[in-house]
């Protein structure tokens, strides 16, 4: 009788079962490789995102900044008039500043709701101004959802608009 089982062509069950541990084994292990392969994917694209947005708004700043009008510093607030189509007195606006995690000059956004991918910000706005040198520094980081610093620029502008001061 055993004879004749084992001429039989087919599998055994301990066999079948063998199969289907190594087909699991392999399924987890490539499992965890494409959770691996987004998460880098995701962090990746953040990374370059927040390299992209910290790039634009440096342009935009820097533009803005580069030929404005007058500008005056009293103490930590700094007055900027006539930057681009903003103007008005200290009260009413003229400088940048963070709302809803998006820059704005005075009361106008610098850069369209587009502009800013889900789920980066734009954190610790910092701005300064040199008289002596007609200098601006500028500093700002860039942040995902959780917190996490993706990019940070520091930079300076000098104002070359010389018909005012």
């Amino acid at each position: 009788v055993v004879k004749k089982l084992r001429s039989k062509r087919g599998m055994t069950l301990v066999e079948l079962l063998c199969g289907v541990a190594v087909l699991l084994l392999i399924t987890s292990l490539l499992t965890v490789g494409v959770r691996f392969a987004v998460k880098t994917y995701r962090t990746s694209m953040a990374s370059a995102q927040a390299q992209t947005l910290c790039s634009t708004l440096t342009t935009a700043i820097t533009d803005k900044l580069r030929y404005c009008g007058n500008v005056s510093a009293s103490g930590d607030r700094i007055f900027i008039k006539d930057v681009g189509s903003v103007s008005g007195d200290e009260e009413s606006g003229g400088v940048f500043k963070i709302e809803d995690d998006e820059v704005l000059l005075g009361s106008r956004k610098l850069l369209g709701s587009k502009a800013y991918p889900e789920g980066l910000w734009v954190d610790e706005l910092k701005l300064a101004y040199a008289e002596e040198s007609r200098t601006f520094s500028v500093s700002f980081v860039v942040t995902d959802s959780g917190g996490k610093e993706l990019a940070k620029s520091d930079f300076q502008v000098q104002k070359i608009n010389l018909n005012q001061s």
